[in-house]
């Protein structure tokens, strides 16, 4: 089931000391001057949801501490916590039950990935990128990534990387016949090098005959 964000606090997050939106459903614009905090609230989603930024140089200059807390709509609650000595996870389900997840690294815990659905689409072995959320200057979708990530991505979305892969598995093997063939053809010089001296053979038994 597809959720969405209705409520969104964020404590002491760059510039925000303590701020509330209220998302109704559909289309919610966030206007205002530049350098107002507009762009912090889109970080302060990435860091709740996603474990991005890393580090600590979001929190406010002059607090030992920041949260940002995330409503669904399903009731379902995330809230992500940073002090000096804690950085947490705590996620609350409809049901009213709560996990709280410590020592996670750079990575986001599972169960955070579930509560809110929204996982990174992985590109390549080593790289992903976050689809639901984008800054300002972030380049359009796929647009800022290498050629080949490019490539290998459109060949997954168009089902060409199941061509890709049936040709490099007759590739392989045509190259394990040829491999076998030239190993068969060798043999068959040994073989007939072996048998050269026998040549005379059959000239021994025609005079054998005559005799």
């Amino acid at each position: 089931m597809k959720k969405a964000i209705r409520r969104v606090v964020i404590e002491n997050f760059q510039s925000h000391e303590r701020s509330e939106l209220e998302f109704s459903p559909g289309l919610n614009v966030i206007v205002g001057p530049s350098d107002s905090g507009k762009s912090a609230i889109v970080r302060a989603l990435r860091w709740a949801l996603f474990n991005q930024p890393r580090g600590s140089d979001f929190v406010r200059a002059g607090a030992d501490s920041c949260r940002v807390t995330v409503c669904f709509d399903d009731g379902t609650v995330i809230v992500r916590e940073r002090t000096a000595a804690r950085n947490r996870y705590r996620v609350r389900t409809p049901d009213g039950r709560e996990q709280v997840f410590e020592g996670f690294g750079t990575g986001v815990p599972d169960a955070v990935l579930e509560a809110h659905g929204l996982r990174p689409l992985v590109l390549d072995e080593d790289l992903e990128t976050l689809v639901h959320l984008a800054m300002q200057l972030d380049p359009p979708f796929l647009l800022g990534e290498r050629a080949a990530v490019r490539a290998k991505v459109l060949g997954l979305l168009s089902g060409a990387h199941i061509i890709d892969a049936a040709i490099r598995d007759t590739q392989r093997d045509v190259q394990a016949l040829g491999q076998a063939i030239r190993h068969h053809e060798q043999e068959i010089e040994r073989l007939r090098a072996e048998l050269k001296p026998y040549d005379v053979l059959p000239a021994y038994r025609a005079a054998l005959t005559r005799s």
